[in-house]
């Protein structure tokens, strides 16, 4: 025989425990990674425990971070589980130098695995508890951020970094309505020292200012309070600072349609609305050709009055106003003496409040 040619051994039914084996008369009829899975989980979810009573009480480090982190991204892992460690996260940085602990937590993989735990697609059919307990850490994680952020900046100008933190703040839902109040209340501290930020704070808040609903609706006073505050705040010195600059030129038409945008928007104070009518009247009176060109961009402002009544002084000037370019342009058009423009003449007594 040859010495190195294999010998044949018998088949172990033991050790081919599969379908595919003719000698094995009941084979298989389960599949063992189904039936595996629970005890995985169940082990795992002893040892986070094991792990998370040994560290009860003391102040997070950089190695029990790493070791929560380790349990967050994995799908074998129960939602109870992960649901336990965010709570162990939680009263752990209830201890000293809470500011801290804050920062490594949201400098660790923990912060972005929270994030795909509240934002992944899976994250409204994961386990209530879980999205509860990953929201109210997230909250206060940012709650925490903003509040030291505001705090170590106080006083000084705002940077290009500063305000691109508050604008992803501001749009993120997972911020809560305090947070959001205490950037704004920021912010407009900010405009009313120092008007020369406001150009910049419009550049890189643009997406609140052009969706501001989305603050008013959370339904919170004191957050609703701090957006109309911060937006009337800004349109007043970004206005004053046309006028300044526009001073003694003719009204252009982008002029006049920021001006009627101003006019139309809710979130312009009527104090602001009533300094752009009294321009308005001034251009009039010092030059009569620019009365067609205000009214063609104006247009829906006096067609709809009552969108200015909501002051007594602003109802004032829109009727003076009014009046003076009714004034200018009937004369004009009677001068005229053409069909067209009389027939417009006549279009214009029907105007309101004339």
């Amino acid at each position: 025989m040859n010495p190195l040619a294999r010998q044949p051994s018998r088949v172990s039914l033991l050790s081919w425990w599969s379908d595919s084996n003719p000698n094995l008369q009941s084979p298989a009829t389960i599949n063992l990674h189904t039936m595996a899975k629970p005890l995985t989980r169940y082990l795992y979810h002893r040892q986070a425990m094991e792990i998370v009573q040994s560290y009860h009480g003391q102040t997070l480090t950089a190695e029990m971070l790493e070791l929560y982190a380790s349990y967050l991204p994995w799908k074998f892992i129960s939602a109870s589980t992960k649901a336990m460690i965010l709570s162990a996260l939680i009263l752990g940085l209830q201890h000293r130098d809470e500011n801290v602990q804050v920062q490594a937590l949201i400098n660790s993989p923990i912060f972005s695995h929270l994030r795909h735990i509240l934002e992944s697609p899976e994250g409204s059919v994961q386990d209530p508890a879980l999205q509860g307990i990953a929201q109210s850490l997230m909250l206060y994680l940012y709650h925490c951020q903003v509040a030291t952020l505001i705090e170590r900046i106080t006083g000084l100008p705002l940077t290009t970094e500063i305000l691109e933190v508050y604008a992803s703040c501001l749009s993120y839902k997972f911020v809560s309505a305090e947070a959001k109040t205490m950037i704004l209340s920021e912010l407009h501290h900010q405009v009313e020292r120092d008007a020369s930020q406001v150009p910049t704070i419009f550049q890189h808040c643009k997406q609140i200012l052009d969706f501001p609903d989305d603050l008013i609706m959370m339904q919170d006073p004191a957050l609703q309070a701090a957006t109309y505050g911060l937006l009337q705040s800004l349109f007043a010195h970004q206005v004053s600072t046309l006028m300044e600059e526009k001073r003694g030129r003719p009204l252009t038409a982008e002029l006049l349609d920021s001006y009627a945008s101003c006019l139309t928007w809710a979130f312009v104070s009527a104090s602001t609305k009533t300094t752009i009518l009294l321009e308005l009247r001034r251009q009039v009176e010092r030059d009569e050709s620019q009365v067609s060109t205000i009214f063609l961009h104006c247009r829906q402002i006096f067609e709809a009055p009552e969108s200015l009544a909501q002051d007594v002084d602003l109802q004032a000037a829109a009727g003076n106003l009014l009046r003076c370019l009714h004034v200018h342009q009937m004369s004009a058009l009677l001068r005229s003496n053409r069909a067209s423009e009389l027939s417009l003449a006549a279009e214009i007594l029907e105007f309101p409040n004339l």
